[in-house]
């Protein structure tokens, strides 16, 4: 039987060297609902909340691709901590990670 769903990862294996926040949470646009200038947010189908994107950089130097987005599911924006003084990036962790079936992390 194939897996159905999401598939749960661990964030230390996904990405253990960390990642840092390349800029603030955006609402996910959904494309099949929106229309004419008008925008609608996609919603989590497991859920049902709002669904939020945020770029953030692989800190693995061997990293096949250095940056990705990460959608999370959230009744309201989440916003990041401040970044250390002097630092243009926030390192983030994030838990109850799970990958859908074209490899995208939710």
């Amino acid at each position: 039987m194939a897996v159905q769903g999401p598939i749960p990862v661990d964030f230390a294996l996904a990405f253990p060297d960390g990642v840092y926040a390349a800029g603030a949470f955006e609402p996910v646009r959904d494309f099949d609902a929106s229309s004419n200038g008008r925008f609608v947010q996609s919603k989590d189908k497991a859920t049902g909340l709002p669904l939020w994107t945020v770029e953030v950089i692989d800190a693995d130097k061997e990293a096949r691709t250095r940056t990705v987005k990460v959608k999370v599911a959230a009744p309201e924006q989440p916003v990041l901590p401040a970044s250390p003084p002097g630092v243009p990036f926030t390192a983030v962790e994030f838990t109850g990670r799970t990958w859908d079936h074209h490899g995208n992390q939710k």
